[in-house]
């Protein structure tokens, strides 16, 4: 078992899609239609960003969820096996909210999409609150098994960076590079 500390910078902007809150609520009442002024819809769009008391994160999961198509992408291989099995089972984020250190929104994507997505979905006006290019995390990753590589962990890591990206309009937005890697034996501050 090791651990990797691991700091990735923004070549792209990243867009944000999470629901608003209260969606849940409006759903379960049936009240999710009706007709939105143009400043309802920015509001709530506005709430679609992550974030905590401590400001903007991104959630762990889109780095995995990106790790994982890097290894495939990659053709990585652990022994004659493909190496995605390895990394889904194998590797952990510590922190699930990785923060940016950013205090809100630096930018708002705007654009026409159907919801359905395809030619019967309603034409509606996309918006989407990001942070533009530059922006840089740090997270810490458990592999539980010696057995697998860092390099391999980090070969994965490198392809979603480049081809994959995280968080919406990916892979256009959410491109990252890895600037350190650090594998310790014991868990980095």
């Amino acid at each position: 078992m090791y651990y990797v500390k691991a700091v990735v910078k923004g070549i792209a902007p990243v867009c944000f899609n999470r629901h608003a809150e209260g969606l849940q609520e409006k759903i379960e009442a049936g009240i999710t239609g009706g007709v939105h002024t143009k400043a309802s819809a920015e509001a709530e769009a506005a709430e679609r960003i992550y974030s905590n008391g401590n400001g903007v994160y991104l959630p762990s999961e889109w780095f995995k969820s990106a790790m994982l198509q890097g290894a495939q992408m990659a053709n990585l291989k652990q022994g004659r096996r493909g190496f995605f099995s390895y990394l889904k089972g194998g590797g952990f984020f510590v922190d699930r909210e990785i923060a940016t250190g950013h205090a809100g929104q630096e930018f708002m994507r705007e654009r026409w999409g159907r919801i359905p997505p395809g030619p019967k979905g309603k034409l509606v006006w996309l918006r989407n609150p990001g942070l533009n290019a530059g922006w840089e995390v740090t997270f810490r990753l458990l592999v539980v098994d010696d057995g697998i590589p860092d390099q391999s962990v980090k070969a994965a890591l490198d392809t979603a960076g480049l081809m994959v990206g995280v968080g919406n309009g990916r892979p256009d937005f959410g491109r990252f590079i890895v600037t350190s890697w650090e594998r310790t034996a014991t868990e980095p501050s």
